[in-house]
């Protein structure tokens, strides 16, 4: 949400009252924190009434940065090939990214790389207790032909 520089304008002045009509019954810190804003208003004059200048994003944050292509590609690579090797590669990146301000991406590479974990898990699980009664049925059909 955007303040305009009029709103900021009536904020001071409400802040400046509020100053002058309380001066005396403010602890000492207060009193010093005060001071400070008369001193950064009366350095800084048009701060009140020009908005801020509009900060530029750099040119390598503007898209998928390196490191959310690489957490996404490890999420998916803990389901595929190696869930020990590769699920703690994309929580490293999503706390990388988290440190860098990537929330949105951080929490997704965290949550992939968990469900690709536990998905692969469940299914090496079932793919192991098929590939045991595929063994057992071949061993009974083998018994049965002698």
């Amino acid at each position: 949400m955007a303040t305009t520089g009029s709103a900021l304008e009536q904020q001071a002045a409400t802040y400046e009252q509020y100053l002058r009509d309380n001066w005396d019954r403010m602890p000492a810190w207060e009193q010093e924190q005060a001071q400070q804003y008369f001193a950064w208003k009366g350095a800084n004059p048009r701060a009140l009434t020009e908005p801020p200048p509009m900060l530029a994003r750099p040119a390598h944050d503007q898209g998928l940065h390196w490191s959310v292509k690489a957490g996404y590609i490890c999420a998916v690579a803990a389901f595929l090939l190696s869930p020990l090797i590769f699920a703690p590669l994309a929580i490293l990146l999503g706390i990388y990214n988290i440190a860098r301000g990537r929330y949105v991406h951080s929490i997704a590479h965290v949550f992939l790389a968990v469900a690709g974990t536990i998905l692969a898990i469940v299914l090496s699980a079932i793919m192991l207790d098929w590939l045991q009664v595929l063994q057992h049925q071949l061993v009974e059909l083998q018994s049965q032909q002698r």
